[in-house]
């Protein structure tokens, strides 16, 4: 009856330190979040490892305010719910500046005065902008036609 456990204990201390290795060499790791509008909610399936704090309609003051601690990238959606409003550079600086060393990886959103703003900000941290081909079913013109395409072209930041 020793027999057994003993043949299979060299397999259980195996595979617990295989656990870690298999967790660091993900490409998206804990340390990796999503926040935004609908465009990132839409990216959830394919950032799994990811946090998400992301909400349909949101502006770019209360994703601000969802910039979380300890991550090491981060992917932003925001302008395209708020960009008529006055201020967008300044909501989008206060944004990047609590997401402090940080990678971010930021989607350009399609309105042109948003892109500009986005761009700015991007440009002067030295941060990475995607962008996306618009779907041509979104009444809204703001969404990708491929979440998947959009997903592959983050992922190339990571």
């Amino acid at each position: 009856m020793m027999m057994p456990r003993l043949r299979t204990m060299p397999l259980l201390l195996a595979g617990a330190l295989a656990l870690p290795a298999i967790v660091a060499s993900s490409p998206a790791s804990a340390a990796c979040a999503v926040i935004g509008d609908s465009i990132a909610q839409d990216l959830r399936g394919f950032f799994r490892d990811c946090r998400f704090d992301v909400k349909i309609g949101i502006g770019t003051a209360a994703i601000a305010a969802r910039v979380p601690g300890g991550a090491n990238v981060i992917v932003v959606s925001a302008g395209s719910n708020d960009y008529l409003t006055p201020g967008l550079p300044a909501r989008l600086q206060a944004l990047r500046a609590r997401a402090g060393a940080a990678r971010v990886i930021w989607i350009r959103p399609v309105p042109q005065a948003a892109a500009v703003a986005v761009d700015t900000v991007a440009a002067a941290h030295g941060d990475a902008v995607v962008s996306f081909a618009v779907s041509r079913g979104d009444r809204q013109r703001i969404h990708p036609q491929s979440s998947s395409a959009l997903a592959a072209e983050i992922r190339r930041h990571f």
